[in-house]
């Protein structure tokens, strides 16, 4: 974020980071791994890839009572931050 700044400024802290919610871990985990895993229509990406997204939550062992809940949270991450 500090380095696209113009002028580019470095962060005020070396060390800070983000401590998230124990419930938004897997979220975030998943979205990582999946973000650049999108569907494209004329070469723009106009959502992620919901068969990405069951891949990853398999080799993280999600419950399937969690799954479809997992998945909209995802996506909605990916809409608000992805790659649109």
């Amino acid at each position: 974020m500090y380095a696209n700044r113009k002028p580019p400024q470095r962060p005020p802290c070396e060390t800070c980071r983000v401590e998230l919610l124990e419930e938004n871990v897997d979220v975030a985990n998943i979205y990582l791994m999946t973000k650049g895993q999108v569907v494209t229509v004329f070469d723009r990406p106009v959502d992620i890839s919901i068969p990405a997204v069951n891949i990853v939550m398999d080799m993280l062992n999600i419950p399937h009572e969690k799954r479809y809940l997992m998945l909209k949270r995802v996506r909605n991450l990916w809409f608000e931050r992805g790659l649109r």
